[in-house]
């Protein structure tokens, strides 16, 4: 029988708890944003300047970074020696592919985060990418639709993983309802399906963009998703709601945190 390695598994947990951090920091600053309580809409990035305003900002954007370290070495795992056990069918690789992607995105938010903590943030750029030297317009032309239908392909999965109260198949749900309350199943599918509406509003917002550069479409965040929601028709209501969900998302991540199955490659 594989046992998990002996330093595996707590790093691969304070990943989990990292996030999960982040995104309930993520979840509030939208909050007040939407009830008009002060702040803006704002990302993760955000999320993470918003720590450094606090008292013992620095050291604790140093654990954080840390532990974002350890979420993206945890699906880079996933991802390449195939932790999870997917195994190598086309479906399969497309899902490890999806788990090296994460891995990217959180080692630079890790990345991001510790140079926060080192007084040396990093430049933020929005207006150009580097992807628009090696990528051609002909093949961003196609490339930024397929990358939007996959997104929002994926929201769509999402959001009937919610609405079954299917959660991933690495956690173990039961022992959590047993052990905290049925309360964290139902909160962890609101944040399933909150975070599933950002994926739907960046790929919308790339399907309609008038620029198909490749520059754009890898400038399109949250952000942009965010504010896309907040103009729809009652969209102070559905930021709200989103605001709230991905502060449960927040708590999913900790779920895992505490009952995922972690096991060495």
């Amino acid at each position: 029988m594989t046992t998990t390695a002996g330093w595996l598994e707590p790093v691969a947990r304070a990943g989990f708890a990292a996030k999960g951090i982040v995104y309930l920091i993520l979840g509030t600053l939208l909050t007040r944003a939407a009830f008009g309580a002060g702040g803006s809409i704002t990302d993760m990035r955000g999320a993470l300047r918003a720590i450094l305003r606090e008292p013992y900002g620095r050291p604790l954007l140093g654990v954080l970074a840390a532990g974002l370290v350890g979420y993206a070495l945890w699906r880079f795992l996933e991802a390449f020696a195939d932790a999870n056990r997917k195994g190598t069918k086309p479906k399969a690789l497309a899902v490890r592919a999806g788990y090296a992607g994460s891995g990217i995105v959180y080692g630079s938010l890790a990345v991001y985060a510790g140079r926060l903590a080192l007084h040396a943030p990093g430049r933020e750029n929005r207006g150009g990418s580097i992807l628009d030297g090696w990528i051609d317009a002909s093949v961003a032309q196609w490339l930024v639709p397929l990358a939007a239908l996959g997104l929002i392909g994926y929201a769509i999965q999402q959001f009937a993983s919610a609405w079954r109260g299917k959660l991933d198949s690495s956690v173990r749900a039961g022992e959590a309802a047993r052990e905290t309350g049925p309360w964290v199943i139902t909160v962890s599918r609101f944040g399933i399906a909150a975070r599933a509406c950002v994926f739907v509003g960046i790929g919308v917002l790339l399907l309609t963009s008038r620029t198909k550069t490749a520059s754009a479409a890898a400038n399109t965040d949250t952000v942009d998703s965010l504010q896309w929601l907040s103009h729809l028709p009652s969209g102070h209501w559905v930021l709200a709601a989103v605001a709230l969900g991905l502060g449960a998302y927040g708590i999913y991540q900790l779920v895992h945190a505490r009952y995922r199955r972690i096991v060495a490659p």
